[in-house]
């Protein structure tokens, strides 16, 4: 990223809205360190050589269980220093082998910390509820 602040938003939705598997690692090898950690009640990928591998089968999970997913971000905060960004967001979605079923609005705080290298930043680690 050259300006996390303008970024985030569009990185966040590619991330979770889209349906293009392609697009998802894409996404993450653009804009996540190779050594990126991330931290979730249900998993968590460690910090280490191409743990960034890892989080790209994370989102694939993700993808493969929900569908219909639509986030409502309704605050980003980044710290003056650009070292982290805090995220409030709700989310929407339905459980693929449960379309019936949606869950609405939940609400979700991400955390993400950057690392500045050549002066482009990328998300080193993310975590939150």
């Amino acid at each position: 990223m050259n300006n996390p602040e303008l970024e985030i938003k569009a990185i966040v939705l590619a991330l979770t809205e889209s349906d293009d598997a392609a697009k998802h690692k894409a996404t993450v090898d653009k804009y996540f360190s190779k050594d990126a950690s991330f931290v979730h009640p249900l998993c968590t990928v460690e910090s280490g050589p191409n743990s960034r591998e890892e989080l790209k089968n994370i989102y694939a999970v993700y993808k493969f269980f929900t569908r219909d997913i639509h986030i409502d971000i309704q605050k980003v905060t980044i710290d003056s220093n650009c070292t982290r960004a805090v995220i409030e967001l709700e989310e929407s979605l339905s459980a693929s082998f449960l379309p019936f079923l949606r869950v609405k609005n939940l609400k979700i705080i991400s955390i993400l910390d950057f690392e500045r290298v050549d002066n482009r930043f990328f998300i080193k680690r993310q975590y939150g509820t």
